[in-house]
Order: C-alpha cells, then structure tokens, then sequence
C-alpha cells in the first residue's frame, strides 16, 4: 500500500507540473496578444482579461475582474448586439 501512495504521489507531482507549466504557456500567449482578449461568465462578467484590452479602457486587472462586459461598451445598440 505505501508503495502504490507513493507511486501516487509521484504521478501527481508530475500533472502539476504539466499544468503548471500549461498555465504558463497560456499566459504567456495572453500577454503577448496585440488583440483584445477576454472571458466572461454566463452572465457577462470579466473572468480573464489580456494586456490589450487592459491598455484600451486604462484599467488593471483588478479593476476588470467581475465587472460587467456591457459596461466596456460604447453604447445600447452594442450591448443588445453582443447579448
């Protein structure tokens, strides 16, 4: 039994770091994106947002995280487009 949990162990170790180095990756792509990236939940809210789109409206992540998408929006007609 302590040689199979540590046979465990050890697959784990590795799919973390595959992830973590997937993570990696995918940020890395994200940041080096000239276009406008984001991701929202199903009720439009900012889960995941990349530097352009940060250096268009002026704010910082933070500032991005949770808020609505239809707020970045120009004007009405934009907004009942994209819902």
């Amino acid at each position: 039994v302590y040689s199979q949990l540590v046979q465990d162990e050890i697959a784990l170790e590795e799919k973390n770091a595959e992830l973590e180095q997937s993570q990696q990756f995918i940020a890395g792509l994200l940041s080096s994106m000239s276009d406008v990236l984001l991701a929202c939940d199903p009720e439009g809210r900012i889960e995941e947002s990349n530097n352009a789109l940060r250096k268009l409206v002026g704010r910082d992540e933070s500032a991005l995280l949770g808020s609505p998408v239809y707020a970045l929006l120009a004007d009405i007609h934009s907004e009942e487009q994209l819902r």
